[in-house]
This record gives structure tokens, C-alpha cells and sequence, in this order.
């Protein structure tokens, strides 16, 4: 199962500015220099119902985690290399089979992945620094974490304009890959303020396509699904950094097995995500 984790969480943006703020248009680019950290607070919570067998299962997944960068090298054409790893986790499943809290696990926890990106937030390479023990909870770690890096179009914006972002992914799950493509449409709004930043607007709408293979107690499966979200994004726009994010996500997919005792399970996940700037 595709879990739609760490999604729009970028580092630090910088807004170049015509002499006239906004007037002039914006354009949205990640810089940053060398050594420069910043640490975020990540929550979720995702209501996850299934059926198999005429029978109806629901879990319930909550997590927090803090998720820290760092800049590690500017390059000459403006790419970033950047260092990022989990300094700190909790998470609680609650489902008919009982429950589970899992806090600091330590096939996670400081585990450092080293990811390039484009000034425009386009991925480029990514590789895994330590060494992670195979786990259902560790894998796809990497993948999962790149996808924080929100690329942006290096195109002028002003109030009113909207920007289309086009992505895919490709997710390590249950012994197999589910690549996601996903359409994110971004609205420019006036400035506001949040948690004490001069921050400007930026309420998205999203749409996602899973597909995806694997293999589930020797049994092979295919993975199809489509999701919808809803939700805002907030920089400040003077120090260029991300300050808060805050969505709401409805994803439907079926998961069918090809062994010899075929089977097609559906699954509805409802997530909400928090993500706010800590230092």
C-alpha cells in the first residue's frame, strides 16, 4: 500500500522580488548556503478501511516525527545538496487487531539520506548515507523523504495567477514499486500572517494516480488507485522560508492478487497533514 507521507514539505525558498514587491511578479527558487539547517514538525492522521472477504477493517495511524536539513553543497549551476534524516518519531495504529505504539524506532532515527535538487525543487539524485535495516517500516525510507522537496516551475507569478506542478514518484512497498503521478495546482494569494511570519498564501488542489505491483505471503498483486487533496502552503516571503503546511487527502485504490487464490481488496484512506517550521 502506498503510503502518501511526507508530501509538500520543502526547505527553504527564496522569492526574488522586482523593485516593487508583487507588482513585478514572484518567482519561487530554493537557495540556501552551506550548513544551513532548518527542522520541521511533521503530523498526520489517517483513517485507512479495507474489505476482505465480505468483511470491513479499519485502522487508524497517527505520527509525529521532527525531520531536519542540511545544506551540504551549493553547486556552480545553483543545484543544492542537501543532507536529511529523522531526529525524533512516534507512531499509534489502532485497529481490530489491537494496538501499537512505536516511538524513536531505531531503523529510522538519524539515518541520514543525501538528496540533490534544481533551484527550482526538481530531484536530480538521492542516495541513502547509513545503512537501514530492512523492515516494513523502513522501506521506501529514502523515496519517502525525497519526495519532501516540492519542485516549482521558475516561471514569474503575481496574486490571482495559478501554477500547475506534474510529479512522479516511485514508492519500495510490500516487495514491490508504486509509482504515483500527481498533479498539484497552486493559487497565489495576498500575504498573511502565521506563527509570527510575514507569509504568502498559497491554497493548492491535488490530484493522484497510484499504480503499483508487489508481492503480499508469496502472493503477487497489482495496485490501482486515485486520490484527491485539498490544502494551503505558507512562505515567508521576506526570509524565504516554509512555514506552515496543512492538507487534507482522500485516496481510493484496489489492491488484487494473481496467485491462486485471487482476490480484490479495496481500500479508502482519508489523511489529514500538519507540517509546521520549528527553527
Amino acid at each position: 500500500m502506498a503510503q502518501k507521507r511526507w508530501w509538500f514539505i520543502p526547505l527553504t525558498v527564496l522569492f526574488f522580488f522586482s523593485s516593487t514587491a508583487w507588482t513585478g511578479g514572484v518567482r519561487l527558487l530554493y537557495k540556501s548556503h552551506k550548513g544551513e539547517e532548518h527542522s520541521y514538525l511533521l503530523t498526520s492522521f489517517t483513517t485507512s478501511t479495507q474489505e476482505m472477504m465480505g468483511q470491513e477493517m479499519e485502522a487508524k495511524t497517527s505520527s509525529e516525527a521532527t525531520v531536519t536539513t542540511k545544506t551540504e553543497e551549493i553547486k556552480p549551476n545553483g543545484d543544492i545538496v542537501m543532507v536529511i534524516w529523522i531526529d525524533s518519531m512516534k507512531v499509534q495504529v489502532h485497529s481490530m487487531r489491537g494496538d501499537t505504539t512505536i516511538v524513536n524506532p531505531g531503523e529510522l532515527l538519524k539515518k541520514r539520506s543525501r538528496i540533490t535538487i534544481s533551484s527550482s525543487g526538481k530531484e536530480l539524485s538521492r542516495e541513502q548515507i547509513d545503512s537501514v535495516l530492512a523492515s516494513p517500516m523502513s522501506a521506501g525510507l529514502t523515496p519517502r523523504l525525497s519526495s519532501i522537496f516540492v519542485p516549482f516551475d521558475p516561471i514569474e507569478l503575481s496574486i490571482g495567477d495559478s501554477l500547475v506542478v506534474k510529479r512522479y514518484d516511485t514508492l519500495e512497498v510490500m516487495g514491490g514499486k508504486t509509482v504515483s503521478h500527481t498533479v498539484t495546482r497552486y493559487f497565489v494569494k495576498k500575504p498573511v500572517k502565521i506563527l509570527g511570519h510575514e507569509c504568502v498564501d498559497l491554497p493548492f488542489t491535488q490530484s493522484t494516480k497510484l499504480e503499483g505491483t508487489g508481492t503480499m505471503m508469496g502472493m503477487p498483486f497489482f495496485v490501482d488507485g486515485d486520490g484527491s487533496a485539498t490544502g494551503t502552503t505558507y512562505f515567508d516571503v521576506f526570509q524565504g522560508v516554509l512555514v506552515s503546511v496543512e492538507s487534507k487527502a482522500s485516496t481510493e485504490m484496489t489492491v488484487a492478487s494473481s496467485g491462486e487464490q485471487k482476490m480484490v481488496i479495496p481500500i479508502r484512506q482519508e489523511t489529514e497533514y500538519k507540517l509546521k517550521l520549528l527553527k
